[in-house]
């Protein structure tokens, strides 16, 4: 299997990208980049310890966030590599504060690796979450260089889980540490490698939540109607056109933000020809009082203080792929729901479990749970109380994974 990836799957991968930056604007913005990078003689004091963290993408990578902040905290001279392997986390990251270099992952070639690890000397490499590069690991585990997996989930494939199993379980023995990001994927974990390397953990993403939570200032867009506030945060179509069907009578009992997760101009358009009585929250002012009226989000980089406001959230992305982050709408002890596609999400699934994520499949279990809100308040309070106990056990990962990953470094 190893030697079929090598010799084949990895060139033809890579002559894939080359061709890709002939044609579209995103694999000519990453060849660029690498290639720039790969052009650079110096990249990184030759001197100094290097922490290589590596995550797919933005998402992910507000999983690293935690761990890398706390580390440099500690670690004044520490070199610090981001890589990631999508355009999304690399063009919103590109100029993160805390990582002294950030550049694209390059395609996991032999060669292109064995380069890289040469230009960029790492002590200790960070993988989050499933990023699984086998030619890039079994150069690691040659040169002795430990490397961690943090916030880890069981590749989710049929690859993976059938006729390539052997091979994975060969690549992840001599992982330094594998942290499971819940009881779901250690078991998974445990059973495919039987390793003392395994560790049960929690989402790092936590402590950053709860920091932006205990000291987000809200911003004051304008003044809030004295009613209920439902949030619908990283929306899709589904989502969008489910509120759209809601009795009005009880939709009125709502102030409604709609948060879409592409706020690019088509998507707004649409939004406003499906909700004619809407406001884009740009154009609105400190005083102005919005009552029946939805506001439509225009911006990004908005839904987490929305979420401090909120009276009740409904998250997107559950009746697509899988549903987008629930963990910063729950950290703020509010009533959450989504669609049903929860499976690929840990914490969703974790929620779910513990019951302070509502599943919604269609017009008439959004509406109970929109009127569940304004009538059971005892049902409130317990699911805040409920939220409270799940993520007071996950305060602290970040800095107790840290601590580990520092010993390595010295």
């Amino acid at each position: 299997m190893g030697f079929f990836y090598t010799y084949f799957i990895a060139p033809i991968l890579w002559l894939l990208f080359k061709i890709g930056a002939l044609f579209f604007a995103e694999f000519k913005s990453r060849e660029k980049v690498i290639f720039e990078f790969a052009k650079k003689k110096s990249i990184i004091p030759a001197n100094q310890k290097v922490l290589w963290v590596h995550a797919a993408s933005m998402g992910e990578f507000e999983q690293a966030k935690p761990i890398i902040e706390y580390i440099r905290s500690k670690e004044k001279q520490l070199s610090i590599l981001v890589t990631f392997f999508s355009p999304s986390g690399y063009d919103n990251q590109k100029n993160y504060p805390f990582a002294d270099v950030i550049t694209y992952i390059p395609i996991d070639t032999i060669c292109g690796m064995e380069q890289f690890i040469l230009k960029v000397h790492p002590d200790v490499v960070v993988f989050i979450r499933y990023e699984i590069w086998p030619n890039l690991l079994q150069l690691l585990s040659a040169k002795s260089i430990p490397y961690f997996y943090v916030n880890a989930t069981f590749p989710n494939s049929w690859f993976w889980e059938s006729i390539g199993r052997s091979f994975l379980k060969k690549l992840l023995s001599n992982a330094e540490g594998i942290y499971a990001v819940n009881e779901q994927n250690f078991d998974k974990f445990t059973q495919l490698i039987e390793s003392s390397n395994v560790h049960r953990s929690a989402d790092t993403r936590i402590d950053r939540i709860i920091e932006k939570v205990r000291t987000y200032e809200v911003e004051r867009w304008y003044t809030l109607p004295q009613k209920p506030t439902l949030v619908l945060g990283s929306s899709w179509k589904d989502e969008e056109m489910l509120l759209h069907s809601i009795s009005s009578d009880l939709l009125d009992k709502f102030h409604c933000i709609i948060v879409p997760h592409k706020p690019d101009n088509a998507t707004i358009e649409r939004l406003q020809g499906v909700f004619p009585n809407s406001v884009l929250l740009s154009q609105l002012r400190q005083e102005e009082i919005v009552d029946n009226q939805i506001v439509i989000v225009d911006t990004v980089g908005k839904l987490l203080s929305l979420y401090s406001i909120a009276s009740v959230a409904f998250v997107g992305g559950g009746f697509g792929r899988c549903v987008h982050s629930t963990a910063e709408a729950i950290a703020y002890g509010i009533p959450t729901f989504c669609g049903p596609n929860v499976s690929s999400s840990p914490d969703a699934t974790t929620f779910q479990r513990a019951g302070v994520l509502c599943i919604v499949r269609n017009k008439v279990e959004v509406e109970t749970m929109l009127l569940k809100v304004l009538t059971e308040k005892e049902w409130i309070e317990l699911n805040r109380n409920r939220i409270e106990e799940i993520f007071q056990p996950s305060i602290g990962e970040s800095q107790r994974i840290g601590e580990i990953i520092r010993s390595f470094l010295h």
